[in-house]
């Protein structure tokens, strides 16, 4: 029976092919049979929760407690990692408990993308929380991806609580890392080092090295 009505089905979208032309397939208006299905994208969801974030933004206590209240059960069974993303985007702008309990499960979501997205809402919440989050992050997390993410958040955060954890992030043996980690302890330090990466963990043990001396082009913009 279902592959007899799938043929038909087939038959049947065929014959309003070639009785409609080749026009069929680019109606420039939506099809309403597919419009009461109510059939959203991937692209049409996000755009909704976007919308979500600017009336949570704008809104009141109430209104983040509701919209992060909705979204903490939707993201349980949502499948989408792109989905899930953008949900812990709307919940970066919702100063609720329950937005920041989403935000600690979601550290630990099978995605990496979704882990670093998560990253940058921390970045956007901010506070104590979000610096022990994302210092839990940039130490144990495999993924490069997102140990990067965790430190550039914690450079936006500008906490000076960081600062070990990033001074321990020097010893990765990725480039990349370590200059990241050297980007984001001028952030919260408020010091210059340089890229002298001893210099920079004898900032961190407590010392007081001496500041990296200037560049010529630097003195003279100085100067000016």
């Amino acid at each position: 029976m279902r592959g007899g009505l799938a043929f038909c089905l087939g038959a049947t979208l065929a014959i309003c092919a070639g009785c409609t032309g080749r026009t069929w397939f680019f109606r420039q208006k939506p099809d309403p049979v597919l419009a009461n299905l109510n059939i959203e994208t991937p692209q049409q969801r996000v755009a909704k929760l976007q919308e979500l974030s600017a009336t949570a933004r704008d809104g009141g206590d109430a209104e983040q407690e509701r919209v992060s209240a909705e979204l903490a059960q939707t993201i349980q069974t949502e499948e989408d990692p792109l989905i899930r993303a953008e949900i812990l985007r709307v919940l970066a702008v919702c100063r609720t408990a329950t937005a920041a309990a989403v935000l600690t499960a979601a550290m630990r979501d099978a995605d990496h993308d979704v882990r670093v997205v998560c990253c940058e809402a921390w970045a956007e919440q901010g506070g104590e929380q979000a610096t022990r989050a994302l210092t839990d992050l940039l130490a144990n997390d495999k993924n490069v991806d997102v140990r990067l993410a965790a430190a550039r958040a914690l450079g936006r955060l500008g906490d000076p609580a960081a600062t070990t954890a990033l001074a321990t992030a020097l010893e990765d043996g990725d480039p990349a890392m370590q200059y990241r980690a050297v980007q984001s302890l001028r952030t919260v330090s408020g010091r210059d080092f340089g890229n002298d990466a001893n210099a920079w963990r004898e900032f961190a043990s407590g010392g007081n090295p001496q500041p990296a001396p200037s560049s010529f082009v630097q003195r003279w913009l100085d100067w000016f």
